[in-house]
């Protein structure tokens, strides 16, 4: 089976999760592609790390900055960040923040020129410590874990390469979700949940699975 792996986000732990991550693939053919943020100049991933990458990008906040949508608080009584304690605390710094993480989940997505190519395309964090094997599925779901904290979460998935693209575009309708459907869009967890079943109309097969997060 042939793989499409993406990674996105920091690598700050890379290092130590690398490894139960390349183990995940053993028995496929695997094509890798990381996009990562740097404020400090470019540099290699794959010379960091010591991986075979088919391509790379590394992102800078000041581009990142330069082209992201613009956000504001819509004007009316119901509105989710008036009606909402927990909105209303996490607020535009969440909103920023996870507009930027969705940023990068695309733009590493885009590396993949002919991504149908694939059968099967995995998308995960860098600071992910994997337990062991999972068994991967070709089906027409998106395939999301469930941990201890949330059943739907934006850790990793994977998933058929068009459920994948548009799981990977999300960053598109992210702002369109809040003015049209009144979604807190700082709350990860939901609005994830909100774009892939109720937006995308994609059904989602959850399994178990344990796996922690370094810091």
């Amino acid at each position: 089976m042939k793989v499409a792996l993406f990674l996105t986000g920091h690598t700050r732990t890379f290092e130590k999760t690398k490894q139960s991550l390349l183990n995940l693939f053993k028995e496929q053919e695997l094509d890798i592609y990381c996009c990562t943020w740097d404020n400090n100049g470019h540099y290699s991933i794959s010379n960091k790390f010591e991986l075979e990458i088919k391509k790379e990008l590394i992102l800078s906040e000041k581009e990142f900055n330069l082209q992201k949508k613009t956000f504001k608080f819509e004007d009316r009584n119901y509105d989710i960040f008036k009606t909402c304690k927990r909105a209303a605390e996490h607020g535009e710094y969440w909103i920023n923040r996870l507009m930027a993480q969705w940023y990068c989940v695309q733009k590493s997505f885009d590396l993949l020129e002919n991504y149908e190519e694939y059968d099967l395309i995995f998308r995960s964090r860098y600071d992910i410590l994997f337990s062991e094997r999972i068994k991967l599925e070709k089906n027409n779901f998106l395939n999301v874990p469930i941990n201890k904290h949330h059943v739907y979460n934006d850790h990793f998935a994977y998933g058929n390469p068009v459920i994948m693209k548009k799981y990977s575009n999300l960053y598109d309708a992210y702002l369109e979700m809040y003015r049209e459907s009144n979604i807190d869009i700082s709350y990860a967890e939901k609005m994830l949940k909100f774009y892939i079943e109720d937006y995308c109309k994609i059904k989602t097969s959850f399994f178990d699975y344990r796996y922690r997060i370094l810091k």
